[in-house]
């Protein structure tokens, strides 16, 4: 369930929700293309898009903002999921609520240091390697999980990635690829796993 004791939360919820339905064993899939969103920003004149876009109001916006709450809604979301907020956080190591932990803690199939790891995110810096999207558009991840299904064809086999890590491999001129002439097989920039006889 969404964390009642994350509030101001405005960037992590998804990943909290995420990795920690991730550690319960839930697999989570995307539609091949975007079928919904949402603006950030909305243009003055409805008539007419292509006018400069006007800013919606934030609730940081507000006269009265205090990021202190927020503050520590985010150390005990990082708390949760292993994630240490960056160096540079003002209370990093300050108390943060505790309450309902088991609640909104994290499962015993998988943990989160498995998602990190096979997705390319660094626990520390808090940084996602490089070009991630383009492992996911290139259809590079999908070649290579669909061969690690689970028997009854219901998701990932994580075990059967054996210690597996999204590192980027993308060049950094990857121009070619977006325009689809990508000349490469479909696992050229993936780490190679140990012992998968690949």
């Amino acid at each position: 369930p969404y964390d009642l004791h994350i509030p101001l939360v405005f960037m992590g919820e998804e990943a909290s929700i995420g990795i920690r339905g991730f550690t319960y064993g839930y697999d989570y899939y995307a539609p091949e293309r975007n079928i919904l969103y949402h603006y950030y920003e909305r243009p003055e004149n409805p008539n007419n898009k292509r006018e400069s876009d006007v800013k919606v109001p934030k609730y940081w916006d507000a006269p009265n903002y205090d990021d202190t709450v927020e503050m520590r809604a985010m150390v005990r979301l990082n708390d949760i999921i292993h994630m240490s907020p960056p160096r540079r956080h003002p209370i990093r190591d300050r108390y943060w609520s505790r309450v309902e932990e088991l609640t909104y803690g994290l499962g015993k199939v998988r943990t989160p240091e498995l998602f990190f790891d096979t997705f390319g995110i660094h626990r520390d810096s808090q940084v996602v390697e490089k070009n991630l999207c383009m492992f996911v558009a290139s259809k590079s991840m999908h070649n290579f999980f669909v061969k690690r299904l689970r028997e009854d064809g219901m998701g990932i086999d994580y075990e059967k990635l054996d210690g597996f890590q999204y590192k980027n491999k993308w060049p950094k001129n990857w121009w070619w690829w977006y325009h689809g002439d990508n000349p490469n097989e479909e696992d050229a920039y993936l780490e190679p796993m140990p012992d998968s006889g690949e």
